[in-house]
Formats: structure tokens, sequence, C-alpha cells
């Protein structure tokens, strides 16, 4: 699936590490809305570093009904 960013939050996590997290929010073609969650101590982060809103995404894969799975094999287009 390709997908645009429109924005990405920043969260303070519930963990015990007292971390950081994000929501990232896309639209997708036809302009249905989805999102993802990423921590940057997990080993997928490396594959979303360095990302920014306004660009678009492609081997972007579908959890559920509104939610990317953050293990998506993703690509600048």
């Amino acid at each position: 699936m390709e997908a645009e960013i429109l924005k990405i939050d920043k969260h303070k996590s519930m963990l015990d590490d007292g971390g950081i997290f994000y929501y990232v929010f896309f639209k997708g073609k036809g302009g249905r809305n989805y999102k993802t969650c990423i921590y940057p101590k997990f080993r997928n982060f490396k594959n979303w570093k360095g990302l920014k809103v306004g660009m678009k995404l492609s081997g972007l894969r579908i959890k559920s009904d509104s939610l990317i799975d953050a293990d998506s094999n993703l690509k600048v287009i």
C-alpha cells in the first residue's frame, strides 16, 4: 500500500523506562486515514528513522482496519 505521512506525534511512554514513542498518521489512496505506533527501543525503529511529514511511502501493510503494521518494508517514493 502507498500513503503519505500527515503528522507525527511524540508522546511520553507509560513503560518503566519513561521513554518516548511516536504515532505516525497517514493518508492513503482514496483519502482513507491510517496510523501506526513506533518506539525507538524496538528493532523496527531503524526503518522509520528520518521520515518526515509529507513523505510518500510504499510497502506499507495494513494490520487491521486503520492500523499500519510497524514492521512493514517501507520505501520512500
